[in-house]
């Protein structure tokens, strides 16, 4: 292989982290951050008990629309803690440490 195709090669795609290869936590157990008014970091908390205080914590919150303008929403489970069966975002998540 001459020296200018071996600059090309594509190198290997790293090894993955190891908290991929770890099963998911309950919900109830996962760490989160706990911040103020101003998103500033104050804690960490399980978040459970950050729901059951209602305390402030980071999420992410995804709006999918179609190219007509139209929002897609989806139906919560029935199984849910938390809006069991009401429409909801197209798509979120808790940020854990």
């Amino acid at each position: 292989m001459s020296a200018a195709a071996a600059e090309l090669e594509r190198p290997a795609a790293p090894a993955a982290p190891a908290a991929v290869d770890k099963p998911a936590a309950e919900p109830e157990q996962e760490v989160l951050e706990v911040v103020d008014d101003g998103c500033v970091v104050i804690g960490r908390e399980l978040r459970g008990e950050i729901h059951r205080r209602g305390l402030l914590h980071r999420a992410v919150y995804v709006w999918v629309f179609d190219q007509a303008g139209r929002l897609l929403l989806q139906r919560r489970s029935w199984d849910k803690k938390i809006g069991p069966g009401q429409w909801d975002l197209s798509a979120a998540e808790h940020l854990s440490v």
